[in-house]
């Protein structure tokens, strides 16, 4: 697994190959990114879940836009890794947030430390 410190020279290219690879990579965001990364996280997850059902609020799916926007190549990187089958683990640590892109066999085999639907 590759990590990345989000904001690295060159991360997006990096990630991009490992993830058309098919192998698992992290991205670690510290500072005031953290909370916010987080945010924008927890919005994606109650979007994709209420997108599996019937209706998803008109104010979530504007919010999670313009909050994208502020993000595009993490979310890039996360709709293409989701493309690919794999699934998004997120783990905070109170320090730093750790995104990992994995293919999906292999996040079933996580420890119980790390989710994959961004509880808190």
């Amino acid at each position: 697994m590759v990590e990345l410190l989000y904001g690295a020279k060159n991360f997006t290219r990096i990630a991009d190959k490992e993830i058309r690879a098919g192998r698992a990579v992290a991205f670690i965001y510290t500072g005031w990114r953290r909370p916010f990364i987080f945010r924008i996280l927890s919005m994606y997850a109650e979007h994709d879940r209420l997108s599996r059902g019937k209706y998803v609020p008109r104010s979530l799916s504007l919010g999670l836009a313009w909050r994208v926007l502020l993000a595009p190549s993490l979310f890039g990187l996360i709709t293409q890794a989701r493309l690919s089958g794999m699934s998004v683990i997120v783990r905070d640590t109170g320090e730093s947030l750790e995104v990992r892109l994995e293919p999906s066999s292999l996040a079933t085999q996580m420890n119980d430390k790390a989710t994959s639907d961004f509880k808190h």
